[in-house]
């Protein structure tokens, strides 16, 4: 799993860093679009296979990405070909990340 939560200058520049993530998710992600999901604002989660398998090989990935104030929240978690994660298990891990942040930073 990997887990990247930068802190930004405002929840603009967070919210302004979605679109760009999208595209770039959405090139490394084979066989998948963006669904909008209802965590954090402008939630949207990738599911599919990895593109590119010549550095890292075969996998699944599942990718959630969102901005929760102005912290910019990106999850990813790579499984075995043929073993996605669940769609509720990430989802399930985005809204506890969501939960914490609310609680830790300030508004």
């Amino acid at each position: 799993m990997v887990v990247s939560l930068p802190v930004l200058a405002d929840e603009a520049a967070a919210a302004g860093t979605i679109d760009p993530m999208k595209q770039a998710i959405a090139q490394q992600i084979a066989g998948s679009t963006a669904e909008p999901i209802d965590v954090g604002s402008n939630g949207f989660l990738f599911q599919g296979t990895r593109a590119d398998t010549s550095k890292l090989g075969a996998s699944e990935i599942s990718e959630v990405v969102f901005n929760q104030g102005r912290v910019l929240v990106n999850l990813e978690i790579d499984s075995a070909p043929g073993n996605p994660t669940p769609r509720d298990v990430i989802l399930d891990l985005a809204r506890k990340q969501a939960d914490v942040i609310k609680a830790a930073m300030p508004s």
